[in-house]
């Protein structure tokens, strides 16, 4: 474990360091991860999936954000640590994106974004010129996990818009998707009234 940065009493981001080459995944993809040590004699032992938030472009960390949902996301938030070692295996999954150039709307809510994550950096990393916009809620600024991500995002890529908004009872946001891919991800709070987010509570984003 390289980095391990905590964002709110629930959620945390593990930057992982594979110990051998990490094979090709594709944007979208998810992973097996378990904390006990893995016997390749015996079976894989208790493990949780994840969405990949980092690009197969840059394999040579693995970016993981989770929030705690139960026993297991418990106690991987109580008890990993910088230079702890934890096992994973992937790629596993089919949501991915498509090839097409035609523009991407995509709308995340909470740690939900981790997908878009991967598909933006790999967007970035492989100059992909299409537009894309991106919708994210979240409950509190607090819960604002990805400022690096789309700051670069911002400055690199010329068809990129980022819109956040906040959970309330203001109600939802208009989003046009008219001649668009349309892919949500996320908890209900991506569906539940929001408000747009001040620009004074975004300071990561230049």
């Amino acid at each position: 474990m390289e980095q391990v940065v905590r964002h709110t009493d629930a959620v945390k981001t593990l930057l992982v360091r594979p110990a051998k080459k990490c094979p090709m995944f594709k944007p979208g993809q998810f992973l097996h991860l378990a904390m006990d040590a893995y016997d390749p004699s015996s079976n894989w032992p208790e493990s949780r999936v994840f969405s990949i938030a980092s690009s197969p472009t840059r394999r040579e960390t693995l970016r993981i954000i989770f929030s705690v949902k139960g026993r297991f996301t418990r106690k991987m938030f109580d008890e990993l640590n910088e230079g702890d070692e934890i096992f994973v295996k992937l790629p596993y999954g089919s949501f991915t994106f498509p090839d097409e150039d035609q523009p991407l709307v995509l709308v995340a809510g909470g740690t939900g974004i981790t997908p878009f994550l991967s598909y933006l950096e790999y967007a970035v990393d492989s100059g992909l010129g299409r537009r894309i916009a991106l919708y994210y809620g979240m409950r509190s600024p607090d819960d604002f996990v990805c400022g690096p991500v789309l700051s670069e995002c911002r400055q690199r890529l010329k068809g990129f818009s980022f819109h956040c908004y906040l959970e309330t009872d203001a109600g939802l946001p208009d989003v046009d998707v008219a001649g668009a891919g349309f892919i949500p991800c996320g908890p209900s709070c991506a569906k539940s009234p929001m408000r747009a987010m001040p620009s004074t509570i975004s300071p990561a984003l230049p």
